[in-house]
């Protein structure tokens, strides 16, 4: 089973990386109308919502960009596929130059990190937006 695709946008080839998936349930949705959710189900004859976590990887002009790196194991033994993803791609992850996270939530960031909290990309500069960053910052905002 492959764990890849790649294409060619531009200059830049760009692979998506698949760390696995997980199957949620509707409580994951806080907030929203029980019914709606369960219309939705009915109409795509599902009981949980598939969920896929995947990385982006852009090559271009020497630079090696991955963003996210998904939840790693965290979701138990259907997650943590990162590394052979990577492998399959021809990437050593001392090669990636930059992480951007998208927003610092488990499933985008577990991957950074080994279970041990070594960095598991060393080379790689963090980049996070001014937003995110505020937020998490924020203690009345994260508890």
């Amino acid at each position: 089973m492959t764990r890849i695709a790649t294409r060619t946008v531009g200059a830049a080839e760009v692979t998506i990386l698949t760390d696995g998936g997980i199957d949620f349930g509707t409580e994951l949705f806080p907030g929203t109308l029980p019914d709606h959710i369960a219309a939705l189900m009915r109409r795509q004859h599902a009981a949980s919502i598939a969920t896929n976590f995947n990385a982006v990887l852009i090559r271009e002009a020497g630079r090696t960009v991955l963003c996210d790196a998904g939840p790693r194991d965290l979701f138990g033994p259907t997650c943590g596929f990162l590394p052979q993803a990577m492998a399959e791609a021809g990437l050593d992850p001392v090669q990636v130059d930059t992480l951007f996270a998208t927003h610092l939530h488990p499933d985008h960031i577990a991957g950074m990190i080994t279970p041990q909290g070594a960095a598991v990309f060393p080379n790689a500069e963090l980049v996070v937006t001014r937003a995110e960053q505020a937020f998490w910052a924020d203690e009345a905002a994260t508890g």
